[in-house]
């Protein structure tokens, strides 16, 4: 079989199971999402209405919803870590030809994100430091990061319905692509604020819906009627405005997806005075078995009773999606929506007419259900949404079945080398390169271009760069945590320094780990051609620790929830086995990658060699290693701050032996790289050698610090040592982003996407620094009693 019919297979093979994956991974998120974008706004009304009204039951329920958010949060923030492996990992194609158009929203996006996780850490764990007027304001940025989040995302989904911001050449390439641009096309504001809507109307009835089963218990004190009444009362008011929105977002589809619109309404022939029609099955281009409100259609979208409303006639048959799957859903949603909306009347009524909620039951099991029912409406909606827009991924321009990946399988092994060697020869940028610029290879010692000024795209991926290093730091600093926790003991023995571990990382998990989002988004924006080379070779090892990170930030959530002790230990365990595999995973990525092991060119890399290989083995290793030795540094110093010396002098142990193994297998590990990975031994111990000198004296001034019981200093040189080693790892390996001849000038998108990539990082960058400064700062500080409601000045 020839190479393009084993490519053609696997992306035959590879459709369902990635349409499936990526579904339920939204489907799963965006109720998360949901929370982060309406529940901030309900916490911290009902506190302050608790310190306005010294209300005891107020301000315990915004303690406990405080809670509640902190968990949704991190579940919310693991899949949606993993939703930014997704894109990359099954629709590679997708991402090299427009990830610097519509990419661009992404990256906004995570700087909101990272503001919401930085402030999410502030309110959750702030209760006890700042005074109750502080501690409200700080939930501010909390809730305006979530909207502006939610706009990015929802108009990254929008210029996928309506794509605009760009043209394509003759050979179907991007040229002038204009990323700001296309995040406002015209189906951006109305589904910004239909979702935004729908965030509230989950959100309200999911949260009302806990406390009408409460009632229906029995429990029907203050405490219940307010947490049932507040959240209501969000939802009641938004279902109203939800339905005008709908009917706005109803023309923008019928004026701009006419396929669509005949897809919710079945209807096959283009008709004069169109019906609206409700229920029935789609069979043989007829509709069947469905009620139908005469002239409806024509009046909701033109408000004539004659007007033309086109069908699915007009369409080829070959771009019609799924009828029957977008009419449901669209009738689910619709449906759903009209009851959610008489249940919000029915409670408004008796409220304006009695200033109390309804009496009866059938109310409280109605508002019981409703929370689910809210849920279901909004997948139905956005079933509607993607499903009616196939079989396109974006619209009218690559097809789905275009964009997936065909990596997976061993058979195609053989193409995949053949096709990356076609890829690779020329590639600038995902297009043909300009005659003298196509890849070069690099000379002994990474030698390369050097001395001159940075270019812009150099700029752009060093910033991306320090976000990585970040996150070494950090984040690796964080799973170091979880390695502890796995070798701290039996629950007995093992408890206090469990407990210090937790309490470290609790307020600074989520914000470390937006760093990781933070470098993908950037990448597959800047660098959509290497991002989807990288990620399509190295699918089986990123997705390990992608699953690892949600076992992980999924454990960490739980396990503070959960009351019996067997639980504690299932969720225990998962995030200490986690905390050890995902880092392993993260540095065989970063194996393959440095030893040249992933060429140029989608799945053109063998997907288990590039990153089963000794060098791959070694930085696995070595990451596990430096996770660990960082975690132990920094824990010395926390413990000592609360007065545990005797944890301080257990983590200072843990850190001189851990250096000691990590000094070892580095030195084993010159010999790995010197017969595995030649060009960066080459560059390593060339033009990279002053640097890592630098990590090995400041690797050992760091064991001295410890010894020497300095801990803050040995924080200091201890990330140091590990910055640098990273550092070295690109010097090294500078100007090639992908060994052995892509160049980070090669692989850069256009111009006009790195000057907007590099706007948006100077200005995100000014926001974040000081909330960062501010959150660690917070944290390094003793906890003290909160000051009395009165303080507040209401």
């Amino acid at each position: 079989m020839s190479a393009p019919d084993l490519l053609a297979r696997g992306v035959v093979e590879n459709l369902w199971p990635a349409r499936t994956q990526m579904a339920l991974s939204l489907g799963w998120h965006i109720v998360f999402a949901c929370f982060g974008i309406a529940f901030p706004l309900i916490v911290v009304f009902t506190e302050w209405w608790g310190h306005r009204r010294r209300d005891a039951a107020l301000t315990e329920l915004a303690h406990t919803w405080a809670k509640a958010m902190g968990v949704l949060f991190a579940a919310g923030a693991v899949s949606g870590t993993l939703l930014s492996f997704e894109m990359g990992i099954l629709w590679p194609v997708l991402m090299d030809r427009f990830g610097e158009v519509f990419g661009f929203p992404f990256v906004l996006e995570g700087f909101a994100f990272f503001v919401e996780a930085i402030f999410v850490g502030v309110y959750l764990f702030g209760w006890n430091r700042l005074s109750p007027r502080a501690h409200m304001l700080s939930a501010v940025p909390m809730v305006l990061a979530g909207i502006a989040g939610a706009f990015f995302v929802v108009s990254a989904n929008a210029w996928m319905n309506n794509p605009t911001g760009f043209r394509l050449d003759a050979n179907g390439h991007v040229v002038d692509p204009r990323p700001v641009a296309g995040m406002f096309g015209p189906s951006t504001w109305p589904q910004f604020t239909h979702m935004w809507l729908a965030a509230f109307m989950v959100t309200g009835f999911l949260v009302a819906s806990v406390y009408a089963v409460g009632m229906l218990r029995g429990r029907r004190d203050r405490y219940h009627r307010m947490g049932l009444l507040i959240p209501l009362t969000v939802a009641a008011i938004t279902a109203p405005v939800q339905i005008g929105v709908g009917d706005w977002i109803a023309k923008t589809v019928a004026t701009n997806q006419p396929a669509k619109l005949a897809a919710m309404e079945a209807q096959y022939e283009t008709t004069a005075g169109a019906g609206l029609s409700l229920g029935g099955i789609y069979r043989d281009d007829e509709l069947r078995y469905a009620l139908e409100i005469p002239y409806g259609l024509s009046l909701l979208i033109h408000h004539d009773p004659d007007a033309v409303v086109p069908g699915l006639e007009e369409v080829p048959p070959d771009q019609r999606p799924p009828v029957n799957v977008v009419h449901l859903a669209y009738n689910v949603m619709v449906g759903i929506g009209v009851a959610l909306l008489l249940l919000g009347a029915w409670f408004g009524l008796v409220w304006w007419r009695r200033r109390r909620l309804p009496t009866t039951v059938w109310f409280l099991r109605a508002v019981a259900v409703s929370g689910v029912a809210a849920v279901v409406a909004m997948e139905a909606g956005w079933t509607t949404t993607e499903v009616g827009r196939q079989p396109w991924i974006v619209y009218g321009v690559l097809r789905t079945s275009d964009a997936v990946s065909p990596a997976p399988g061993p058979g195609l092994r053989a193409a995949r080398r053949d096709r990356g060697v076609h890829r690779a020869d020329g590639l600038h940028g995902g297009r043909p390169a300009p005659p003298g610029q196509g890849p070069r290879h690099p000379g002994p010692a990474g030698s390369g271009t050097a001395g001159g000024p940075m270019t812009l795209a150099e700029v752009v991926l060093g910033v991306a760069f320090v976000g990585l290093v970040a996150y070494a730091l950090f984040g690796g600093a964080d799973f170091g945590g979880g390695v502890w926790d796995l070798l701290a003991g039996g629950t007995r023995r093992g408890a206090r320094l469990r407990a210090r571990i937790e309490h470290s990382i609790g307020p600074v998990w989520e914000a470390n780990h937006v760093w990781l989002i933070f470098v993908l988004v950037v990448l597959w924006t800047g660098f959509s051609g290497a991002f989807a080379a990288a990620v399509t070779t190295l699918y089986i090892p990123l997705t390990l620790a992608a699953f690892g990170m949600i076992a992980r930030g999924a454990a960490f959530a739980y396990r503070k929830s959960v009351t019996t002790l067997g639980m504690r230990r299932f969720f225990g365990a998962a995030f200490a086995l986690s905390s050890l595999l995902t880092p392993f995973f993260f540095g065989a990525v970063v194996g393959g990658v440095a030893s040249g092991r992933v060429p140029p060119g989608i799945a053109a890399g063998d997907v288990v060699s590039s990153w089963v290989n000794p060098t791959s083995a070694l930085g696995g290793t070595l990451a596990v290693l430096v996770c660990a030795y960082l975690a132990a540094v920094f824990l010395c110093a926390d413990a000592r701050r609360e007065g545990e010396t005797d944890l301080a002098e257990a983590f200072r142990a843990r850190a001189l032996v851990t250096a000691a193994i990590t000094g070892a297998v580095g030195l084993a590990g010159i010999a790995v790289l010197r017969a595995d990975a030649p060009l960066l031994y080459a560059g390593l111990t060339g033009r990279g050698l002053p640097v890592v000198a630098l990590s090995v004296a400041a690797g050992l001034v760091a064991i001295g610090l410890l010894i020497t019981r300095r801990y803050v200093l040995a924080r200091l040189f201890s990330g140091l040592a590990v910055a640098a080693i990273l550092v070295g790892w690109a010097v090294a390996q500078y100007p090639y982003m992908l060994l052995p001849g892509l160049t980070v000038e090669d692989a850069a998108r256009s111009h006009a996407t790195l000057v907007a990539l590099a706007v948006a990082l100077a200005v995100g960058g000014l926001v974040l620094l000081p909330a960062l400064v501010f959150l660690y700062r917070l944290f390094q500080r003793a906890p003290h009693e909160p000051e009395d409601a009165r303080d507040v000045g209401y």
